[in-house]
């Protein structure tokens, strides 16, 4: 049964239906509306990510988002060709009752959801007319149980206007916080998420070995739930630390059964990311040719799904592996692709990788100049990606400093580059909270810590969600 976010029993009123949690914790329900012009209209109201219950006058209440969407009632031809062409921006959603629904306007957040602060009383319009008297609308959606429209949020009353970004949490912090709630609140699922983002920030810190161990118990638990995508989840980060160890062998054995269920699932971007790291393990092993057979595959899903920054990662890796094949007119080609995406997509990464190619075309072993690392900005948020490195300064040596170079280009662009404008940096991270794909601390797309990548000008939605 569903529960209230204070977890009382959640009593709801008919058509009104309640998605699957995600794992962070958050209430979302789908509020029925008209059908008109061929289309159900729905109400997707969810808790706010990161919102606390409040009460007062015996009221309890917590801040909430709803996104307006449409179903298409009947699909014909021309529903069919539509659905075809749709943009993989749009942001779309399958209802809990089956069907799928699209967006169809503008997010609000002035809203609360509203119950009655005692279990045995009762609650009416009156009285939550007494506490928000300015409100627009209410909707009665359960037993004592309430939609409220319109209302200033309690913290716009008493904090003042924000102009600047909130300082950066280091990722550590933030997982170990998310999995302490999740054991409070004796949430099994939650805890198992809390898990596997607790091991990625172990990750990020370039700290394998308690990632490992944080990871198996995740995965242990997601089998006892019987939930094959948080298992999933976990295995390949768990593949992701077993290379970050050493182990090429072991990465291998845990990434086959990985690869072939997010196949048999369908989940593309984690078949994409089990055989990058497929690809770094057979580099590992020494094996190049098997290397760059899973980069390549790798690479056709990325060009697939739009996913244009993990398209030039894979690009180089693609080239460092010709390079250890003694192909340098192809390892040249693919740094070429690589250097110029990410110049079209504006990352600070592309001149050092410019600058490495050069140095790999020429035979000159000069790196790229230093890049100042100062400042307290966590930079190892930014990505999971994993980047392969090597002693050698010539031949792919050259081309593997490039992504060692990149990591102090994250630290520098945190510390010096400018960051995006507060009203950007909200509706960045209020498109990540209602994502299937969002943890609640990071996204499981490209493994980033949503808080921090949102910060940053030069970083995108792997989906392409963010707005423009």
């Amino acid at each position: 049964m569903s529960e209230l976010p204070d977890g009382r029993p959640l009593i709801l009123s008919d058509g009104v239906l309640t998605e699957s949690a995600s794992g962070d914790g958050r209430l979302v329900l789908w509020l029925p509306g008209a059908r008109a012009n061929g289309f159900r209209h729905w109400d997707r109201v969810g808790t706010a990510a990161g919102a606390t219950v409040t009460s007062s006058e015996g009221i309890a209440s917590v801040a909430a988002v709803l996104t307006p969407a449409r179903q298409r009632v009947g699909v014909g031809v021309s529903a069919l060709l539509r659905r075809l062409v749709r943009t993989k921006a749009e942001p779309s959603w399958t209802l809990p009752g089956g069907g799928n629904c699209e967006r169809s306007g503008p997010r609000r957040t002035d809203l609360r959801l509203v119950w009655a602060e005692d279990e045995t009383g009762s609650l009416d319009e009156a009285r939550i007319k007494g506490r928000w008297p300015a409100l627009h609308e209410i909707r009665r959606i359960g037993r004592d149980l309430y939609v409220v429209i319109g209302v200033e949020s309690d913290q716009a009353k008493t904090e003042p206007a924000l102009t600047d970004l909130p300082p950066v949490i280091p990722s550590l912090q933030i997982a170990n916080h998310a999995l302490r709630e999740a054991r409070q609140a004796c949430n099994r699922s939650r805890e198992v998420t809390a898990l596997i983002d607790l091991a990625v920030a172990y990750l990020h810190n370039r700290d394998a070995q308690p990632a490992a161990s944080l990871l198996e118990e995740a995965i242990n638990g997601a089998r006892l739930l019987g939930d094959r995508s948080r298992e999933l989840d976990a295995t390949i980060n768990l593949a992701q630390a077993a290379l970050m160890l050493g182990r090429p062998e072991q990465a291998i054995a845990i990434l086959g059964p990985a690869l072939g269920y997010s196949r048999e699932a369908g989940d593309h971007y984690a078949e994409k990311v089990a055989l990058e790291h497929l690809g770094f393990a057979q580099q590992g092993r020494g094996d190049h040719a098997r290397a760059l057979n899973h980069f390549e595959q790798a690479l056709a899903i990325a060009r697939g799904l739009g996913d244009a920054q993990h398209e030039a990662m894979l690009l180089w890796y693609a080239g460092i592996a010709h390079a250890e094949l003694g192909r340098p007119d192809r390892a040249i080609a693919r740094g070429e692709e690589a250097v110029d995406l990410l110049r079209r997509l504006g990352k600070p990464q592309a001149e050092p990788y410019a600058q490495h190619l050069a140095g790999y075309r020429s035979g000159n072993a000069s790196t790229a100049p230093a890049l100042s690392e100062g400042g307290d900005f966590d930079a190892s948020v930014i990505s999971t990606n994993l980047r392969p490195q090597a002693p050698t300064t010539a031949g792919p040596g050259l081309l593997r400093m490039a992504l060692t170079a990149t990591k102090a280009a994250a630290a520098f662009a945190g510390s010096g580059f400018k960051t995006v404008p507060l009203e950007i940096y909200r509706a960045r991270l209020a498109t990540c909270t209602p994502c299937d794909m969002f943890t609640g601390v990071r996204c499981r797309v490209c493994g980033c810590i949503s808080a921090a990548k949102a910060r940053l000008p030069h970083e995108d939605c792997p989906a392409g969600k963010w707005p423009s």
